[in-house]
């Protein structure tokens, strides 16, 4: 926090953002807050009427005690995917570096969450020693797909001294329960949010693993190869981003600035 924070969130971190267009034309931010970045332990959430400015809300959601959190119950990365009946599902993965795996939740209005049975995916199926920041879209193939971060054997994402190495991979569904994983990955990438084209393709945008700050991959095929798509630098450096098209072509992107563990 900074010195001259005041009010009730002055010793609240933030980072990860992620936002959904409510039904009523608002937007909700929710993103990852505790009592400081190093123990984050429940998401916040924040109102906006045109997407720039936004209003700190009192609900949290995916609040957990941090020994439930070491246990493996849930974690501050989530993303939501709307459902055709209205709603979303809400994905996250566990926090705790024993057993990381992606868990999903049902969701009428965006803050009453209820965890559906079972797990989306284990790090057995995935790999590596990690995963993290599971981010989900309607695939335009049909169905839904889930990009996500794999760490090598043996790392944690964002661990102390930094990363070998990490990977952006992915996995698709039919039903948003049952995933299976694709051949698909970005290597040197981690943090993934993606745009769905009008043509049927996608815009994969991502943090790079050399310092580059935030990447994007135009014109991915849903079943393509990602490690053979153009990557552009777009001159943001921060942490993970969430990216939106608005109007006359031009996009939006939160992002969290590179921070300290005790501030966002």
């Amino acid at each position: 926090p900074f010195e001259d924070r005041q009010g009730p969130f002055e010793s609240t971190g933030s980072a990860d953002p992620r936002v959904v267009l409510l039904p009523d034309g608002r937007y909700r931010m929710y993103f990852g807050g505790g009592p400081d970045l190093n123990d984050v332990n429940y998401i916040s959430t924040a109102i906006s009427t045109d997407g720039v400015h936004f209003s700190l809300s009192d609900e949290r959601i995916l609040e957990h005690t941090r020994e439930e959190l070491r246990a493996g119950v849930g974690g501050p990365h989530a993303s939501f995917a709307p459902l055709d009946t209205g709603g979303w599902r809400a994905y996250s993965s566990t926090k705790s570096p024993d057993d990381r795996h992606v868990l999903s939740y049902m969701t009428e209005d965006g803050l009453q969450l209820v965890q559906d049975p079972g797990r989306r995916l284990t790090l057995n199926e995935v790999g590596g020693g990690d995963l993290m920041s599971p981010y989900v879209i309607r695939d335009p193939a049909g169905g839904y797909r889930m990009f996500l971060t794999k760490a090598p054997d043996g790392e944690t994402v964002g661990q102390i001294g930094g990363n070998s190495t990490t990977w952006i991979v992915s996995a698709t569904s039919d039903d948003g329960l049952n995933w299976s994983m694709t051949d698909q990955v970005i290597d040197e990438a981690m943090r993934p949010s993606v745009l769905v084209n009008e043509d049927g393709t996608m815009e994969v945008w991502f943090i790079g693993g050399l310092g580059e700050g935030l990447l994007r991959m135009r014109n991915v095929m849903s079943d393509g190869d990602l490690s053979k798509g153009e990557i552009e630098i777009m001159h943001i450096q921060g942490g993970e981003a969430d990216v939106h098209r608005i109007s006359g072509g031009e996009y939006r992107v939160l992002w969290s600035r590179r921070h300290n563990l005790d501030e966002g």
